[in-house]
């Protein structure tokens, strides 16, 4: 992706690129990592836009030029690029240290019209101080469901290669995989503009070198059990694996992480992931401890796969077995399940599934007494 910045650099031409991947892979960390050295080695004007919420054209805009203002503070360039926004701009906060932006829905929808035009206005202020727009948007899900995103994207690219005048930018969408097809249902032609940036789960050594890296930094170290059991537990997702990592710290009195405060950090992981990412009324229907035990035992199962009927029934008591039905349809109902061509089912979200088998597996783990009496 760093390639497609230099590229936008030297030719003058917008470069497009979309990084997609499953809830909790690591996604917006990818794309700040991009940011964070275009902005440092490649001297790009550089915003990273979350648009969860985001539902126009004109929401889009602002957050765009709020962003732009943002990440230009305390920068040798701000007084020009504050120049150029004008009275559009308003520190806030206590000391100042805050940006809004605040424009008429006029403008807004003229800033999104003439995006490309407003982008090359502000580069050609900042001559000799940044070198071409990195622009990530991220978290498209309200924008993606309607057809005018769909157009305005489509209608931009084609604009700035067709206008005769130079734009380096790098044009960067995040979101999930379902949500780039909702673009593409929208606009089929939306198919071949990006090049896709395809996010998957860290290798068992990746993760291992990466939480490693994070103890060390802090000065704590891991017992090999204990890394052993947060790498099962965490699946290569960086979200588990933070989430983990941070609550096995925090229950870490000394320098050293153990099997016992990584079982407990495995504990409160489950809970805080379900509160992060699981929908409340999913919650409240594996409150049931057949429809929790049977959960858990298909995300266990599955690993990513699909699972018939008869491979799950075969792992289930009597009492689970007479509700099996009854929980797969509820499951679809709450779309945590989908069924493929031939009747079989898997688990719409890679995520979601390890949350599930995290928290049956959390139950099963010895607690702080059980172990330092065993």
């Amino acid at each position: 992706m760093l390639g497609d910045c230099r590229r936008a650099q030297h030719s003058g031409r917008v470069e497009r690129s979309y990084i997609e991947g499953e809830r909790g892979i690591g996604k917006s960390s990818l794309a700040s990592l991009v940011r964070e050295v275009a902005d440092r080695d490649l001297r790009m004007l550089t915003v990273h836009v979350h648009l969860g919420g985001a539902k126009t054209l004109d929401e889009m805009a602002r957050r765009v030029f709020k962003g732009l203002a943002e990440s230009s503070q305390n920068r040798p360039w701000y007084a020009k690029l504050a120049g150029a926004l004008g009275k559009h701009l308003r520190s806030v906060g206590l000391f100042g240290t805050r940006v809004e932006f605040h424009a008429s829905r006029e403008e807004l929808t003229n800033l999104w019209q003439n995006l490309g035009t407003e982008l090359r206005g502000l580069l050609g202020l900042l001559q000799g101080d940044r070198e071409g727009v990195l622009l990530i948007l991220d978290d498209i899900n309200g924008l993606a469901d309607t057809r005018e995103f769909a157009d305005w994207l489509k209608s931009f690219v084609d604009g700035a290669a067709t206008s005769g005048e130079p734009l380096p930018l790098h044009l960067v969408l995040v979101s999930l995989p379902e949500r780039r097809q909702q673009l593409v249902d929208h606009n089929p032609s939306l198919n071949r503009v990006f090049s896709i940036v395809e996010v998957q789960p860290l290798s068992d050594e990746d993760t291992r070198q990466y939480l490693l890296g994070a103890l060390r930094s802090v000065d704590v170290q891991v017992d090999e059990e204990a890394l052993r059991l947060i790498l099962r537990f965490s699946g290569g997702y960086p979200a588990i694996l933070q989430e983990i990592g941070d609550a096995a710290f925090e229950r870490t009195e000394g320098d050293r992480v153990g099997v016992v405060e990584a079982a407990e950090g495995v504990v409160d992981a489950a809970q805080a992931i379900g509160r992060k990412y699981i929908k409340p009324e999913v919650l409240d229907a594996i409150q049931s401890s057949k429809y929790r035990s049977i959960l858990g035992r298909v995300a266990s199962l599955t690993v990513g796969e699909s699972f018939s009927r008869q491979e799950v029934l075969s792992q289930l008591d009597d009492a689970e077995q007479k509700v099996f039905d009854n929980f797969v349809r509820r499951m679809r109902e709450l779309d945590v399940l989908v069924q493929n061509d031939r009747g079989s089912y898997r688990f719409k979200n890679e995520l979601n599934r390890l949350y599930y088998m995290l928290a049956a597996r959390a139950q099963e783990l010895p607690t702080r007494q059980e172990r330092e009496r065993g």
